[in-house]
């Protein structure tokens, strides 16, 4: 599958955290572009490249950490950190005898920091960032923008945009990682996308988790994806695989810190009571997902309950990748409440919260609307806006501050 370099929208606040910081760490789920991404910067940099997927580098490495950072000169990246998490002690004895900015760059595919004494040990000497797969925006070549900050100041709302119609159940199925766009055919496509998934579930649970049973992973993200965008019931997973549900959340876990499941937490307004404070899970791809259950165009489209589904775990995907590169730290939070009124996502940028409901429709009402009327009750004076996305091609304003908003406002 041949592919071509395509600009990251995150390298701007990438490079300013390598200007202020001794060690910046690029996080994300593998095949996401973090290693293309940091090559591409190192070498501009003058700097120097080290992959820990080379077992020379990662013998050396693993035996003399402190060897193996004292050998690296300054601007270095080392790549897929994970595979010798000891470096991260070594390289904080490294950065507190030269403290100073671009040190470090770091990239890894589980999330190292969930284990406390490793994410303590760079305490207030390293800038976090996530990478995620591709954006659309990023795959149309229009990605240098978030569109989680026009959300907030309105500036995303025009009067009339495109239909996405057709396009959108090819767009679940493809996903945004780079090798499944580059994919030529559906076939190579389904293919390259179950084969990820058994190399990275089945390397990273013998290897980095340490869990003893990469199928009883498999399972459990099989059944998750089969989920996203629902309330996570632990006690139904438990039942249907037949494990105990300390067993669940022990692999739950795990496919959080591999970064193939998001977890959204429960929007809470202090002064409101009712709201439910359960979490929302979504599959980091909707490609990935649909690939493990054999969806293809036709199959998709039939199923419209599996389509809805996808289409709020992909505009949810997309909202964490404009908001890793936003002006203003963002927050994707949901909403849900005991009277049954619901958000599928609430941004928050400080106390300031926009709210937004998913559609699979080419029609809106103003009865598509309460679930954020609710909201703009519960938050007061913090709402700033909410909008519903639906397959139209025209912007149309249901209610003070409430906006139809045509899907490809996000997705192109």
């Amino acid at each position: 599958m041949k592919q071509h370099y395509r600009y990251r929208s995150i390298t701007p606040r990438l490079l300013e955290a390598l200007s202020e910081a001794p060690v910046v760490l690029l996080q994300g789920t593998r095949q996401c572009g973090k290693s293309t991404l940091v090559q591409s910067i190192i070498e501009d940099r003058g700097g120097r490249y080290v992959s820990l997927d080379d077992d020379d580098a990662r013998l050396f490495a693993t035996t003399d950490p402190q060897g193996f950072v004292d050998a690296l000169p300054f601007n270095s990246a080392i790549d897929e950190i994970q595979r010798a998490p000891n470096l991260l002690l070594a390289i904080k004895r490294s950065v507190d005898k030269q403290r100073v900015p671009g040190r470090f760059l770091l990239t890894g595919s589980t999330n190292v920091l969930a284990l406390p004494k490793l994410s303590d040990a760079l305490a207030g000497r390293m800038s976090i960032l996530r990478l995620f797969p591709f954006a659309q925006t990023e795959i149309g070549g229009r990605g240098k923008t978030s569109v989680v900050d026009g959300l907030f100041n309105e500036s995303v709302i025009q009067r009339e945009y495109r239909l996405i119609g057709d396009e959108l159940a090819p767009m679940l199925i493809q996903g945004g990682y780079p090798a499944a766009v580059a994919a030529q055919n559906p076939r190579v496509l389904r293919r390259w996308y179950r084969d990820y998934f058994q190399t990275v579930t089945s390397r990273e649970v013998r290897y980095i988790l340490q869990l003893g049973d990469s199928e009883r992973l498999n399972d459990i993200l099989r059944l998750m994806f089969g989920e996203t965008s629902h309330l996570l019931n632990i006690q139904k997973l438990a039942s249907a695989l037949g494990f105990s549900r300390t067993s669940i959340e022990t692999y739950i876990a795990a496919s959080e810190r591999l970064f193939l499941v998001d977890k959204i937490p429960a929007y809470h307004p202090r002064s409101y009571q009712r709201h439910i404070r359960s979490p929302r899970h979504h599959a980091c791809d909707t490609g990935l997902a649909l690939a493990l259950e054999s969806y293809d165009d036709t199959t998709l489209r039939q199923h419209r309950e599996v389509m809805g589904q996808m289409l709020e775990t992909m505009v949810v995907t997309e909202l964490l990748k404009h908001a890793s590169w936003a002006a203003n730290e963002t927050t994707c939070e949901h909403y849900r409440d005991r009277d049954g009124y619901e958000v599928d996502v609430v941004l928050r940028q400080g106390s300031r919260v926009v709210g937004i409901e998913v559609k699979l429709s080419q029609s809106v009402s103003s009865t598509d609307a309460r679930g954020l009327k609710r909201l703009r009750t519960v938050a007061g004076d913090d709402f700033q806006a909410g909008y519903i996305l639906y397959d139209g091609r025209y912007r149309i304003q249901l209610d003070d501050s409430i906006h139809a908003l045509p899907l490809s406002a996000i997705l192109t």
